[in-house]
């Protein structure tokens, strides 16, 4: 228990300084907050300029569209805010630097994700969660305790699929040092495919993005389950409970991806 607390403040001691060394300097702090803001807005106006030339994307109106991306948004940018950063692992293999944090008395993954704790993301995050309360206000939902409970659950699922997605593919770095747009590819690329109804898209897209990267769990379905059309999409009325599911599954395969990468990285003079 006594180490566990330790390990504990160890990390709130580094992300408490890197949150002072970035509010040090205001005018910069604050434009970096304002640009997170302004990656977020131009998702959104896509979405609503959209819905300026039609009246729906497959089955789903512009309202049912903004819930899906208020449930993908506001799941990606709290997994950016806290993993994000694990995305430069190539940087850290390349540099030899990795080799010092594996030998700390610390999780690598979160010394990587501490490492850079940006703060600039909390625009976006905050962003996103002004979009999602619109869209739960503004939609027809019959708020039944089960639909409460999808609400509350989705963004903290999302958050962790989302998480073992910046983990697991940031692993390859283990194998290929320059794999950092492979990464984006199924980071930024999942995110982006999760704005919108997966019926929009070929059966081999929906299929690689709902069992292999599992994005679809974390808008697409909650969001069919909170409308009440799981069936009328052609998932079963059950569906709505396996986004938890999806996330454990993705947290034990990306475990496993991590452990694999450790294992096969020889160190610097490797």
């Amino acid at each position: 228990m006594a180490d566990t607390v330790g390990t504990l403040r160890a990390y709130q001691c580094i992300i408490r300084g890197r949150m002072r060394s970035q509010a040090e300097y205001r005018s910069s702090f604050a434009l970096e907050i304002v640009g997170s803001v302004f990656v977020g807005l131009i998702e959104f106006v896509e979405v609503f300029a959209i819905f300026g030339r039609t009246t729906s994307i497959g089955s789903f109106r512009y309202h049912d569209v903004l819930l899906l991306f208020g449930f993908a948004a506001i799941s990606f940018a709290f997994a950016d805010l806290c993993i994000g950063h694990i995305e430069n692992l190539s940087t850290y293999v390349r540099a030899g630097t990795l080799d010092a944090l594996l030998l700390r008395p610390l999780s690598t993954v979160a010394q990587l994700a501490t490492s850079d704790f940006s703060l600039r993301r909390v625009g976006r995050a905050v962003l996103s969660c002004g979009v999602l309360a619109f869209a739960l206000s503004s939609s027809s939902i019959d708020w039944t305790p089960a639909h409460i409970a999808i609400v509350i659950a989705t963004p903290l699922i999302g958050t962790v699929i989302y998480g073992c997605v910046f983990i697991a593919t940031a692993s390859v770095a283990f194998w290929f040092t320059d794999a950092g747009e492979f990464a984006n590819a199924f980071t930024y690329g999942g995110n982006y495919v999760a704005h919108f109804p997966f019926s929009i898209y070929g059966q081999a897209l929906r299929q690689f993005f709902t069992f292999v990267i599992p994005v679809a769990f974390v808008s697409y379905v909650p969001t069919l389950a909170i409308l009440g059309r799981l069936h009328a999409e052609g998932w079963p009325t059950w569906a709505g409970a396996t986004p938890a599911v999806a996330a454990a599954l993705a947290l034990g395969g990306t475990r496993a991806a991590w452990t694999t990468g450790v294992r096969h990285y020889v160190g610097a003079g490797g």
